[in-house]
């Protein structure tokens, strides 16, 4: 027989035990709660942060940081002495590592990428005629997609014979410096090597985002944004281009071909319309997601 002492802890300790998982229950199925108004302040100094540097930039009143080559290591001396292993340990050598048969080469077994929407359309040649005549010149930036089976090598000699330079790839694309002309562009379009040509169209040049907010503000507010070039900017032409357009230009990074800038939203129009630039991308925020992490962890339930 239990002591009725000894069964009312039982039932105490069993309706703890329950009101305890339902707590639990509740907490790890609410949803996350919504950013608070501190989050939302921090992403905004953020990105004051990121435009006073690039304006700082631009006006080269900061130091901008400068790569230097490593220092070459000095050789040992040819009659040095050959290096000794501690006691016990021994160097393996090349014959005696272990070699597996190699894999066949699965290179030919991928599938090639299918073409961009907008290189196979109707417009995209026209569009290098347009440009290269709303910049001035008789050639325009463009792209040109390789056919199946040639390598960029058969291409670039191909198109050069056309009077084109190509000055960077992508996949199966290739950047290409291309002739401003219709009915030179229409001879690339059909050699043998070439399985599309065109520019891209201003739309597909920056997120929608992007497109939605310049749509939605002032004219005159103002975003950083990242500018990616077609090609490099060694002499500053296309910074200048930018900046004639109204962009505080900053920072260059040279891997990425992409400018720093502090951009109008009623510029991001005449931005994307040049033959030049290949994305106009908003300098991205971190938003912090702590209140989410608590529930996830059950923390509050302990």
């Amino acid at each position: 027989m239990v002591p009725a002492t000894t069964r009312r802890g039982i039932w105490a300790g069993l309706a703890l035990s329950v009101i305890a998982g339902a707590a639990a229950y509740f907490v790890l199925r609410a949803p996350p709660a919504p950013p608070v108004a501190e989050d939302l302040a921090d992403v905004e100094r953020t990105r004051a942060a990121a435009m006073q540097r690039i304006a700082a930039e631009s006006a080269a009143t900061i130091q901008l940081p400068r790569a230097e080559a490593p220092e070459l290591a000095s050789l040992p001396p040819t009659d040095a002495p050959a290096p000794v292993p501690p006691e016990g340990y021994a160097f393996p050598s090349f014959h005696e590592m272990t070699s597996v048969p190699m894999a066949a080469d699965s290179a030919d077994d991928e599938t090639t990428a299918p073409a961009p929407d907008w290189l196979s359309s109707g417009e995209a040649r026209q569009r290098l005629v347009d440009q290269a005549a709303s910049a001035g010149r008789d050639w325009a930036f463009g792209w040109v997609r390789h056919a199946e089976g040639a390598n960029h090598g058969e291409v670039e000699r191909a198109l050069e014979g056309l009077g084109a330079r190509v000055i960077g790839t992508a996949g199966d694309l290739l950047r290409v410096q291309l002739p401003g002309d219709s009915s030179r562009l229409a001879e690339i379009a059909h050699l043998p090597q070439v399985s599309g040509v065109g520019a891209i169209p201003p739309a597909s040049k920056t997120p929608a985002q992007l497109a939605s907010d310049a749509a939605e503000q002032p004219p005159s507010d103002r975003v950083p944004v990242f500018v990616t070039l077609m090609a490099d900017d060694r002499d500053g032409r296309w910074r200048r281009a930018l900046q004639n357009m109204g962009a505080e230009v900053g920072w260059f990074d040279a891997d990425t071909r992409a400018y720093a800038a502090n951009i109008r939203y009623g510029i991001l129009d005449a931005l994307t319309a040049t033959d030049f630039v290949v994305a106009v991308e908003p300098v991205g925020g971190v938003e912090p997601a702590l209140h989410a992490a608590a529930p996830a962890m059950g923390a509050d339930a302990l």
